[in-house]
């Protein structure tokens, strides 16, 4: 399926940071995953660079955990400090707040944009154009993180959506220098015409 892969903050489950046994290799881990039945975890097993693997699973009861790590002892032993749950409800207003944040930062942008400008005629437009502009960008922001998703299981966490809102920020102001030299080039009569003013403005 297509859409960003999203990691376990978002969708809720178990992360268990194993300490392999002496000799045990990443494949050893994943065949012993799907020995355990969890195929789906064997094929998200991360080597870390102190030697430990990440193993994600979905959300599960507390005697599945345990039996999970029971099973893994015979591969390493899971280091507690490293590992954690995370519920599949918190996971779920986890990503709905996320969502609720993106979209009030792209109204008020909008907002702002429109109450900035209303000297100018149509100041409105000076908004929606400065957030087709910021759409774009965090369009071709998640589609980039979806294929990157899809080739080599990138994930997406809470680190994620302030990168979004870093984007919407510099690209709103980015959008506002550009729009405001366009109303003192106008104003002053430079650039010809209205595409030539637009053109002009953004050399």
């Amino acid at each position: 399926p297509g859409g960003l892969r999203l990691g376990m903050d978002f969708q809720g489950g178990l992360l268990l940071a194993l300490v392999p046994n002496e000799g045990i290799t990443r494949a050893d881990v994943q065949n012993r995953l799907s020995d355990l039945g969890y195929p789906q975890a064997a094929d998200k097993v991360q080597e870390t660079g102190d030697g430990k693997f990440l193993i994600r699973t979905k959300d599960m009861s507390e005697e599945k955990q345990q039996e999970l790590k029971d099973g893994l002892a015979e591969v390493g032993t899971i280091d507690p400090n490293e590992s954690g749950y995370v519920d599949a409800a918190v996971a779920s207003q986890t990503a709905r707040n996320a969502a609720i944040a993106t979209s009030v930062a792209v109204v008020l942008m909008l907002v702002y944009i429109t109450w900035a400008f209303r000297k100018v005629p149509h100041s409105f437009r000076y908004g929606a154009a400065a957030v087709v502009a910021l759409v774009f960008n965090l369009v071709v922001t998640m589609g980039i993180f979806s294929i990157l998703g899809r080739l080599i299981g990138w994930e997406v966490d809470p680190m994620f959506i302030t990168a979004l809102l870093a984007v919407i920020g510099y690209s709103v102001n980015d959008s506002i220098v550009v729009l405001d030299r366009i109303r003192e080039n106008k104003a002053r009569g430079i650039g010809g015409d209205y595409d030539g003013v637009v053109n002009f403005s953004i050399q």
